[in-house]
Formats: C-alpha cells, structure tokens, sequence
C-alpha cells in the first residue's frame, strides 16, 4: 500500500448499513454504535489496517443521542433517547477483546445530545445535553464516571447549558 499524500482525504470502504451514529475507538480499531432514527442497537467495527468492516455484538439498548467513550479498553455507552420523549440514563459496556455488553451503574442524570469524554485519566466525564427532548431542556450538568470503581460523582456545571454538544 502507498502512503497518501500529506493533507488529503483518501476513501476507504463504506459502513455496510445505512445506520449513524456515535463513534469510540479501541485498540486500533473504529466502533460505531447504536444511533440513526429509529433508535439502533447496530455495532459496527473498522478496521483500517485490512480497510474491513465486522458486525458485532449488539448494544443490548437500542438508541440514539447517547454518547460513546474509552476507557482501560473498553467502549462506554450511556445515555441517549428512546424516540418517545424519553431519555435515558443507563451505561452499557463493551468489551471489544470478548465481543460483549455488561450494565454498568448508571448516570445520575438521564440525558441525550450531551458530550463523553476521557480526558486521559482514566475517567468518563458526561457534560451536558438534554435532559427531555419533549420539551427540550438544555444541561449544564457535568458528572464523572470511575469505571475502576463503577461509581459516578458529581462535578462542576457548566456556566452555561449546552447541548449538541455545545452547539
């Protein structure tokens, strides 16, 4: 294979389903879960060294409008919208190296459209969102979740409530 060239896109294979949603990635590898509209239970995995796609096991809860992060080698799922007015709170985790989904605590706040992130220590932080699309109410909630020891805390808000993330 030769190297592309410095600054350019370069296409690679296509995601066999027509389904969107967030994306963590583990290990090398791209994971794609759940999301699109209906709510999609879909985990997808790329591959960019052989440039392949890989169905696996799907996420036990279907939704969209959660939010996905890594952490000590695995994918967090948590939140997200179940397409009746109604967000969710729970936390499911995939393990990439046995192809499998644990519940894990779930957050305080339920939301969706919020922001996961692992800033590098070894935490998840779930900043913001939308704690009830039906109607829409921004959050500046900002909760930390120990995947060591399964527990959240609640952190500093934002100033000011965002969503989308941070639209």
């Amino acid at each position: 294979l030769a190297a592309a060239a410095p600054n350019t896109w370069t296409t690679k294979a296509a995601k066999p389903s027509s389904t969107y949603g967030p994306a963590a990635s583990v290990g090398g590898k791209v994971y794609v879960i759940g999301g699109s509209d209906p709510p999609s239970s879909e985990n997808r995995e790329y591959d960019p060294v052989t440039n392949t796609w890989a169905t696996k096991a799907s996420m036990p809860t279907a939704r969209y409008g959660h939010a996905l992060a890594a952490a000590r080698g695995k994918i967090y799922s948590v939140g997200g919208y179940n397409n009746s007015c109604g967000v969710y709170a729970m936390n499911e985790e995939y393990d990439p190296v046995t192809n499998t989904w644990a519940t894990k605590a779930p957050m305080p706040t339920a939301r969706d459209a919020f922001v996961l992130v692992n800033p590098g220590n070894g935490k998840i932080y779930a900043i913001g969102g939308d704690n009830g699309p039906c109607p829409s109410n921004h959050i500046s909630t900002n909760e930390e979740y120990d995947p060591a020891g399964n527990v959240w805390t609640a952190k500093a808000a934002m100033p000011t409530p965002r969503r989308d993330p941070f639209a």
